[in-house]
C-alpha cells in the first residue's frame, strides 16, 4: 500500500472535494444534524462552490487535499485569516475546514491536513495562533482538543432552521 500525499488543492479537484465535503457531512453530523438538511446536500452545489473557489485562487487562504495511494482526494482542508477578528481578536488565524471521509478517521490525515494549514497560517501570514469552530455535538471536537484546543467561546448557529451550539477552540501553531 503507498503512501497518503497532502499537496495544495487545484482546479480539478472541485470535484472530488464536493464529494467529500457533502459525504463527510452525512457521515460526521448523522444523528446530530436533521436526516432531511443532510439528505438534501447537493454535491453538484458543493462542486460548483468548489470549482469557484479554486478558479480564483489566493495566497491569503490555503486549501490542501489528502490523497489515497490510489490518487483519490479522500480530505481536504482550509484556512486563512480568523474571519471573527472582532470576538477573538488574540487569535489572528483560522481553521476554516477539515472534512475526512469516514474510512479514514483515525489515520492520521486530520492531523497532518491540519499541520499543512497551520504551516500555511505561519508561512504566508506569520501568524502563530488559530481558532477553529465546531458543533458542541460533533464527536471531532475530541480531535481538535487533542491537537491542543482549548475552548474560549461559544455562539448559537442556525442550520435549517434548527439552533446548534457552536464552540470556538484556540491554539497557539
Amino acid at each position: 500500500m503507498g503512501e497518503n500525499i497532502i499537496r495544495p488543492a487545484k482546479l480539478g479537484d472541485e470535484q472530488q472535494i464536493g464529494t467529500v465535503h457533502v459525504k463527510s457531512w452525512q457521515e460526521a453530523y448523522k444523528g446530530i444534524i436533521s436526516p432531511t438538511f443532510l439528505s438534501s446536500l447537493s454535491i453538484e452545489e458543493r462542486t460548483n462552490m468548489w470549482k469557484r473557489s479554486l478558479s480564483r485562487p489566493s495566497k491569503e487562504h490555503g486549501v490542501y487535499v489528502v490523497e489515497d495511494a490510489d490518487g483519490h482526494i479522500v480530505g481536504f482542508a482550509t484556512g486563512g485569516p480568523n474571519r471573527s477578528k472582532d470576538k477573538f481578536p488574540q487569535y489572528e488565524g483560522e481553521l476554516y475546514a477539515i472534512y475526512l471521509l469516514k474510512e479514514v478517521w483515525g489515520n492520521g490525515l486530520g492531523e497532518q491536513l491540519t499541520a499543512a494549514v497551520t504551516t500555511h497560517l505561519k508561512n504566508v501570514h506569520g501568524f502563530d495562533s488559530m481558532i477553529v469552530m465546531v458543533l458542541a455535538d460533533n464527536p471531532a471536537k475530541k480531535f481538535y482538543e487533542r491537537m491542543g484546543g482549548k475552548v474560549v467561546g461559544q455562539e448559537t448557529i442556525t442550520i435549517d432552521e434548527q439552533a446548534y451550539e457552536e464552540l470556538v477552540l484556540g491554539f497557539k501553531i
